[in-house]
């Protein structure tokens, strides 16, 4: 669980810290590496994209692939009699 601690004196801020998880540490130190660039722009940068693409609102979209059924629609007075006792029948 990262650790921030923001604070402020005089309408001044002061430097945070920050504890990452290994896994996050190692991921800036490739990062860093790639790019060349120092922590705390690296830092900021990944933070600002993350959080905004988090306020963007992303839908997921879901295809609904239709399939064949055996449902088959009964014409008799007394279809829903039939139809209850098919749907009976099948489970």
């Amino acid at each position: 669980m990262p650790d921030i601690k923001l604070q402020s004196r005089y309408d001044a801020l002061m430097r945070t810290t920050l504890t990452l998880e290994p896994d996050v540490a190692q991921q800036i130190r490739r990062r860093m590496a790639q790019t060349k660039l120092p922590v705390k722009r690296l830092v900021n940068h990944a933070l600002r994209a993350g959080l905004s693409s988090s306020q963007k609102g992303t839908k997921v979209r879901y295809t609904v692939e239709p399939y064949p059924c055996e449902f088959k629609v009964s014409t008799r007075a007394n279809s829903i009699s039939s139809w209850t006792t098919w749907m009976l029948k099948s489970f």
